[in-house]
């Protein structure tokens, strides 16, 4: 065994080889090994492994249907589609020859393996895989292909610098190290160092590949010969791949250099796949008109137009580049578009049509025919150099008249033989499909692009070959798309593309967003009573796809809380599906109302007495009331004074007066009356004038009782709003008998008032048997005669005193 090569480069590109393919049909070359596989089914040109439980591993071998079972030596290039279900700890080719077994790691995509072998001795390869995850699925393989190239056929790669990390020439293929210093350069010889290709037209193609760190500067591509140096335009920069066409009129070699910036990690640059082919043909000249009258030409078009001679007879000459220059010997296609402009049924018809190579060691004719309108294609070897000579010969119908033959898009191109399959790019491993706007299977094939190293972009030619996509578009899952392009040699190359069926759409919540409930029975919809449990009987879950929903609580201020009137409670809800978007916050506010209604429990009538006004904050003190005053449910008795709103009052204006009156209030709107019975709660009291009254010692007056007899004796000019006693000999001796005065300043409604100066006699006029009386409210009538009749003695016995004296 001399060697195993990988290069996987980002992109496998294109390569300059001919040779055998050997090509699995029906899997008859494999040998699989029972042992270290659970399950082996091969069906046609597909096989299905899966690992052991056990070991999770299996491997099988690849082996030619001939006797000895092995392949020749030699550089091959391996291929396999694959559609992987596992993940894996590792995946190994071991080529196994008479020189031993070496092994090589795959790192492959999920969907072909491409693979370089090279090995001095006759082999075959086994490939292994060991699964990593859990449970292991069924792999599937198909599509086997190895091809064997042609070293040849092959370039010689050096670099210039000695910075390569690695340099093959059999793929062929160089990477280059530039962490030292940022600029490189190698060469592309024939078949070994410093060897010259032959002079002519040539396409240089190749894969590039470099960290996205690297700027590239100065990339060059040197076209060297022995007496001058060409440089041809290059834009090669990032991953991808390039071709360039040049021509040389001397032997050359090729020298690519450049300089690279911005990369302090790992600076490695490399060219892949390169392939130089020679295309000096295409850039023929129409050089020479042996015999005909009229002689045109375009040689950039590659077209010419002749009439024939007297003879009837033209030739034409096409040679390489310039005037007899001939053309190298190989393998050509000649091909061209032909029309005759004139009278060809009415006035011609050709005696012979031929294409003559004309060489040194002679000539060798070829005879054709091609007519106007058509398109025309010959393939032939030449085992000279030589040039190309179109003759025609014509039988003319009518003499007067000849026709003139054009011939354009004359091409002459080295017939390659093409082994090569296509290869795809631009395409993912998975395409990303919306259940509700699914992409479409052409949408997926334009995004792909496949390039045939001989025939080109073939990515109009690319088909479906199998489709387990479309039906299946609108449910959720992962689908295979296999894609399926060959080239103009038959070469067909297949890809397998996963479309995943995804749910990006978030469910979607929609119900009641306020319920009102009960502070004294709680919530109800629907007459159900509604709690944390049941929630969801408020609300609706809806989905494109899926149909059975959990719901999640986001935020909950309520289902712990103490129902309260004067608070708001929001729960928030969402849900996700089974693609796990989410949906959006569904927020339900939940507020309490007050069904609790107040109750007067005391205080409804009041009893007072005429000569004291009680205030509205002293009616509603009296007054106890039973209420959920913390707007819970919770139940207590409180004073009415800071709750009840006064709604009507017919008390103030009459406390004076003997007599049930109403006052009313509100409270949580709910209104309730109040009756107040005043009582006349005064002795009597004897006056002899305005401003003198008599009253007994055991009567003791108050300053407002004073005002309210004065006012109710109608001593006062209007009814009394204030009153500030300015002197007041009674207050501090009501108890003593005696003649007391009083000043009293008196104000009125607007801003009237008046001084009222009043004398209070008293008098000591009642026994200790008298005093108890008053005690006993029940001989109160008593008390009242026995005053009067005191008091008509005292004037009585006055008026007799007067007498005596005067008589």
């Amino acid at each position: 065994m001399k060697k195993i090569v990988n290069l996987l480069f980002l992109v496998l590109g294109f390569l300059l080889c001919k040779g055998d393919i050997i090509e699995a049909q029906s899997l008859d070359n494999l040998v699989y090994e029972v042992e270290s596989g659970s399950d082996f089914r091969v069906f046609e040109s597909e096989m299905y492994i899966s690992p052991s439980e056990t070991s999770k591993t299996y491997s099988f071998d690849y082996k030619n249907g001939a006797s000895t079972g092995k392949f020749n030596r030699g550089v091959y290039y391996l291929e396999i589609n694959t559609t992987l279900k596992n993940t894996y700890e590792y995946r190994k080719i071991m080529v196994i020859s008479d020189s031993g077994i070496s092994e090589l790691d795959v790192n492959i995509n999920k969907y072909k393996i491409s693979q370089y072998l090279e090995c001095d001795s006759e082999f075959y390869f086994r490939l292994e895989s060991k699964v990593s995850n859990t449970v292991p699925y069924s792999d599937k393989y198909y599509n086997f292909k190895l091809t064997k190239i042609d070293s040849s056929e092959q370039i010689f790669l050096s670099d210039k610098l000695g910075r390569s990390s690695l340099v093959n020439n059999s793929l062929p293929g160089i990477e280059l190290d530039l962490s030292e210093s940022l600029d490189y350069a190698f060469s592309i010889t024939d078949q070994e160092e410093d060897t010259y290709f032959k002079g002519g037209s040539y396409s240089l193609s190749f894969n590039f590949f470099s960290p996205e760190c690297l700027e590239l500067s100065k990339q060059n591509i040197k076209i060297v010969s022995s007496s001058k140096v060409k440089n041809l335009l290059t834009d090669y920069s990032k991953n991808s791949y390039y071709k360039y066409n040049f021509s040389s009129d001397e032997n050359f070699y090729l020298l690519i250099e450049g300089e690279g910036s911005g990369c302090d990690i790992n600076p490695i640059i490399g060219f892949s796949n390169i392939r130089l082919q020679n295309l000096a043909t295409k850039d023929i000249f129409i050089t020479k008109l042996l015999s005909g009258n009229l002689f045109k030409v375009n040689n950039v078009n590659k077209s010419i137009s002749v009439n024939p001679n007297s003879d009837k007879l033209y030739q034409i000459e096409v040679s390489n580049g310039m005037i007899g220059k001939k053309f190298a010997k190989g393998d050509y296609k000649l091909s061209f578009e032909f029309t005759l402009n004139s009278c060809f049924d009415r006035c011609s018809n050709y005696n012979y049509q031929k294409i003559i190579l004309s060489s040194e060691e002679g000539v060798v004719e070829h005879s054709v025919s091609y007519i106007s309108g058509n398109y025309f294609e010959f393939e032939f070897t030449s085992d000279n150099d030589f040039t190309l000579i179109l003759e025609n010969k014509l039988n003319i119908v009518r003499n007067d008249t000849y026709p003139l033959d054009s011939f354009y898009k004359v091409s002459l191109n080295n017939r390659i033989d093409d082994i090569i399959e296509p290869m795809f790019f631009n395409y993912s491993g998975v395409y990303i499909s919306d259940v509700d706007n699914p992409i479409s299977i052409e949408t997926i094939k334009q995004s792909i692009t496949a390039i045939d190293e001989t025939d080109g972009d073939l990515s109009h030619l690319i088909i479906v070959h199998e489709d387990h996509y479309s039906d299946n578009k609108n449910n959720l899952g992962m689908y295979e798309v296999t894609f399926s392009v060959s080239d103009f040699s038959g070469n067909e190359a297949r890809i397998t593309i996963l479309v995943s069926v995804v749910d990006i759409t978030p469910p979607l919540i929609d119900g009641i967003n306020h319920l009102e409930c009960s502070i004294l029975e709680g919530c109800f919809y629907n007459d159900v009573i509604i709690n944390i449990d049941n929630i969801d009987l408020l609300f609706e879950i809806s989905d494109n796809v899926d149909t059975e929903f959990t719901y999640l609580i986001v935020s909950d201020n309520w289902s712990e809380a103490t129902p309260n009137i004067n608070n708001t409670y929001e729960l928030i809800i969402n849900t996700r599906d089974s693609s796990s978007n989410i949906s959006n916050n569904f927020t339900i506010k939940i507020s309490y109302y007050d069904d609790i209604k107040p109750l007067i429990i005391e205080g409804d009538k009041i009893y007072t007495s005429n000569s004291k006004l009680l205030s509205i904050d002293e009616i509603k003190s009296n007054i106890i009331i039973s209420n959920n005053f913390d707007g819970t449910n919770v139940i207590s008795n409180e004073k009415a004074l800071n709750y009840f709103t006064l709604l009507n009052d017919e008390y103030s204006d009459n406390y004076n007066k003997v007599g049930m009156y109403q006052v009313s209030f509100t409270y949580e709107e709910v209104e309730f009356l109040i009756i107040i019975e005043v009582k006349d709660d005064l002795p009597p009291v004897f006056y002899l004038d305005e401003k003198i009254i008599h009253v007994d010692t055991y009567i003791e007056l108050t300053q407002e009782q004073i005002i309210n007899l004065l006012n109710n004796l109608y001593l006062l000019s209007y009814t009394p709003l204030k009153y500030n006693f300015v002197l007041d000999e009674y207050t501090p001796n009501s108890n003593t008998e005696g003649s007391y005065n009083l000043i009293i300043n008196v104000g009125y409604e607007n801003n009237k008032s008046e001084i009222v100066e009043l004398t209070i006699v008293t008098h000591d006029r009642l026994s200790s048997e008298e005093l108890e009386i008053e005690k006993n409210p029940q001989n109160l009538l008593l008390r009242v005669w026995n005053s009067i009749v005191n008091f008509f003695k005292k004037i009585i016995n006055m008026f007799v005193n007067f007498f005596k004296n005067i008589f």
